[in-house]
């Protein structure tokens, strides 16, 4: 039987169809470029029919849902047969509905945070790949930049009189960020098109895109003197958000005592690691940043590093790596030098530019020589390995590259975070646990000092929006227990503030080693590459989903 032919596959194809019409964005990056130039609706009447029609959706998908699934009984990469896959999708598209409803008639963040619409303003995936000739880009980058007065509009109007007073700075500065990205940035890259219509259309459109942002810039700016400092989400949002996207319906209380026990096994570890070196883990960390590559070489440094790590994942059999294909290493382009590092993979429905690049943001040459040393500190030869195994192998790349086999297209689009950042955080523990450069104890105080992180990322997360903690004492606090500069951990605590979700590198971490240890207890004679294999076969779910498909434990949608 054809199981694109079922009826279930035709109602989750239909679902994914409206979900691109809806969120076009989502469509562009994972490859469907017929969506290039269009921008989603999110004015109050589309909104209101996209829940009639997500409560539609909801109501015919859970049935199929609710049907027991038949767990794999081999380590092999699709093992279910149509039924299954048939009700696994349909898992996969309800939490997915269930989420999107909330997101518009319950939590509604589009009213009280003004970054929530900025995925609606993204010009990056017009520039970062050549999936088309630049001046169809250029094209369809125009059209999308003539909807940005009218998305701007929308999204003011949805805002509250009184919004966060920090959630207002972060605006401010990210639009800020946004009108300095279309003046500079964006131009250069249009320009070299060539095409004197275009880029006269161009600039025409996108004077009134920058006029929009600086607009919103100065109305942000009014709304500071009446701001207020709530931002937390509370806990209802926060279990809502962790059932709904993650499949963990855990008390908080229950959260909060994992990420204390993993953070105390961290810094157990983290001592003993200092110990060894005859120092303490302060002093530690503080030495790691000066074993930092010359600038000029940290590009090659992590080249070479990313070979070393692939040779090793197939040497010790961590996992199948598929084909030959290897992540190019770049410094991060001019307009995307907001992160430290990042791996950006094609759409698993790109099918001309599908390479991959591994991302590193270098100092910024205007920078003093401190400013430059700090930056550096980040990228000490074993920090670098840890991030290399954190975005290639055997971390995001080597996902992406399992991804692309999953077994349906649900599987391939509808990701979870805890999945997604949960497998990188554990790959960086696993190249340790199996003995990556084990006769220095550098490499384990690298990756330690990431875990500890992204311990205090947990904790703090769900104290900030339960209200247990303001942002100056959860700087202090990742200060204090991750050894971090007091610069650093409150750049850290601003995050959270934003995005909690950030926890779900921690929590991704736990669930999954949970269940590689009881895919082993179930199945001894599987060996480690075949249980990460399984971890692997069916995309980046939501782990408790991928738990009950491989052990057969039913999670209750």
């Amino acid at each position: 039987m054809d199981a694109s032919s079922t009826a279930p596959a035709r109602l989750i194809a239909a679902y994914l169809d409206d979900l691109f019409a809806m969120h076009p964005y989502v469509a562009m990056k994972a490859g469907l470029h017929q969506y290039d130039g269009h921008v989603g609706d999110w004015s109050p009447m589309a909104i209101a029919a996209r829940t009639s029609v997500l409560r539609r959706y909801e109501a015919d998908l859970a049935p199929l849902a609710a049907e027991p699934l038949q767990p794999v009984v081999a380590p092999t990469r699709v093992a279910l047969a149509d039924e299954d896959l048939a009700r696994w999708d349909a898992r996969l598209t309800l939490r997915h509905c269930r989420h999107e409803r909330y997101f518009w008639e319950v939590w509604r963040p589009y009213e009280t945070n003004p970054l929530t619409c900025l995925p609606l303003l993204d010009l990056t995936t017009y520039l970062k790949r050549d999936y088309a000739p630049l001046p169809d880009r250029v094209s369809a980058l125009i059209r999308h930049c003539t909807a940005i007065p009218a998305v701007v509009a929308t999204a003011r109007g949805h805002l509250h009189e009184r919004l966060s007073y920090a959630l207002l700075q972060q605006g401010i500065a990210t639009y800020e960020g946004l009108a300095y990205f279309h003046t500079v940035d964006l131009v250069k890259a249009v320009e070299v098109v060539g095409d004197w219509s275009l880029t006269q259309a161009f600039h025409r459109a996108n004077r009134a895109a920058v006029a929009a942002v600086r607009g919103f810039v100065v109305d942000l700016r009014t709304r500071l003197p009446h701001a207020n400092e709530a931002f937390a989400y509370g806990a209802t949002t926060l279990r809502t958000l962790l059932a709904l996207d993650e499949a963990v319906d855990l008390p908080l209380d229950d959260l909060l005592a994992l990420g204390t026990r993993d953070l105390a096994r961290n810094q157990a570890r983290i001592a003993a690691t200092a110990a060894h070196l005859g120092t303490t883990p302060a002093a530690a960390m503080e030495a790691l940043g000066h074993t930092h590559p010359p600038l000029g070489a940290i590009l090659d440094e992590t080249r070479r590093q990313v070979t070393e790590l692939r040779t090793f994942v197939i040497d010790r059999a961590l996992v199948t790596v598929p084909g030959t294909e290897q992540p190019l290493v770049q410094e991060t382009l001019p307009f995307m030098r907001n992160g430290s590092a990042f791996m950006d993979v094609a759409g698993p429905f790109d099918v001309t530019d599908t390479r991959a690049y591994f991302s590193l943001t270098l100092p910024d040459p205007a920078w003093s020589h401190s400013q430059k040393e700090a930056w550096l500190a980040k990228q000490s030869i074993p920090g670098l390995a840890n991030t290399a195994a954190h975005e290639t192998w055997p971390g995001h790349f080597l996902q992406h590259l399992h991804l692309l086999a999953a077994p349906t297209t649900a599987s391939k689009l509808l990701t979870s975070m805890s999945f997604v950042e949960g497998w990188a955080h554990y790959a960086e523990a696993l190249v340790i646990e199996v003995g990556f450069h084990a006769d220095d104890p550098h490499y384990e105080l690298a990756q330690l000092s990431m875990a500890l992180l992204r311990d205090c990322r947990f904790l703090a997360a769900i104290w900030l929006h339960t209200g247990q903690m303001g942002v100056d004492d959860a700087a202090r606090f990742i200060t204090n227990e991750a050894y971090f500069t007091p610069i650093r951990a409150q750049q850290e605590a601003m995050r959270g503030l934003r995005s909690p979700t950030y926890l779900n590198y921690t929590l991704g971490k736990l669930l999954l080693g949970e269940l590689r240890h009881d895919l082993q207890l179930r199945y001894p004679a599987w060996s480690q590459c075949a249980v990460h294999d399984a971890l692997l076969a069916f995309g980046a779910p939501p782990i408790p989903l991928l738990r009950e498909v491989l052990l057969g434990s039913h999670v209750a949608d």
